[in-house]
């Protein structure tokens, strides 16, 4: 599944060693920068790639290369495009996905104790979160998944910066997830988060009119209904 991520360096052995690092970064709930000193407490120094090196391995490609729909390296972004599609072989030849799935879209924020207020984060860090605790900023990401019973599997994550960007993200996302020949989309299923204009006219480009809203009996809806 993760033979795409080399970040085009001829020379790299540590792929799978920075995968580690990145699955122990978010178990740990730290970033790669600062994973050296606890991680080592786990694991054999000489198996532990420095989260420095993948941030700079990254700060390479981007100083190249950002996607036009993220704030990213479009190079990392096309690694784990093939990535996904690998996966999806995977547990396609193992006998998921035979059936048509329910598809769910959401938003989650991931908090953080930074005041700096660039477009990286966004303000406020979560429901029920304490802003003394875990700071009044977070790292905002929109996600879609399939949520079968027997395919519980996140098909994409991308951050975004801005409320209005939701919508650009979710074009980029839909168009990959409702095309994908592995996947039979049922229906895709949104929260009341979603309930914009922008989120509309994206939703009728790749699921065309079959779609309901629930809204409040009120206004033209009231007089549509009546």
């Amino acid at each position: 599944v993760l033979d795409p991520l080399t970040f085009h360096r001829e020379k790299n052995n540590n792929i799978d060693k920075f995968v580690g690092l990145c699955a122990h970064c978010a178990l740990q709930d730290i970033a790669p920068s600062g994973a050296d000193d606890p991680i080592a407490y786990l694991y054999d120094e000489a198996n532990i790639p420095s989260g420095r090196t993948l941030s700079e391995y990254i700060r390479q490609i981007e100083r190249e290369s950002i996607n036009q729909h993220s704030s990213y390296p479009a190079e990392l972004v096309d690694q784990f495009a093939e990535c996904f599609d690998n996966f999806l072989d995977l547990v396609t030849r193992i006998g998921f996905y035979s059936d048509s799935q329910q598809l769910v879209g959401d938003t989650t924020p991931i908090p953080t104790t930074t005041t700096d207020s660039t477009e990286q984060t966004v303000g406020g860090s979560g429901a029920a979160r304490s802003p003394a605790m875990y700071g009044k900023r977070s790292f905002k990401f929109q996600y879609l998944t399939t949520v079968n019973s027997m395919t519980n599997f996140v098909l994409s994550v991308e951050p975004y910066f801005e409320k209005d960007q939701k919508a650009n993200r979710l074009d980029n996302q839909l168009e990959r997830a409702v095309s994908h020949p592995r996947l039979d989309i049922d229906h895709v299923t949104f929260d009341k988060g979603y309930y914009s204009k922008e989120i509309f006219k994206t939703l009728r480009r790749h699921i065309g009119d079959d779609w309901v809203v629930c809204a409040k009996r009120q206004g033209e809806i009231s007089k549509l209904i009546d």
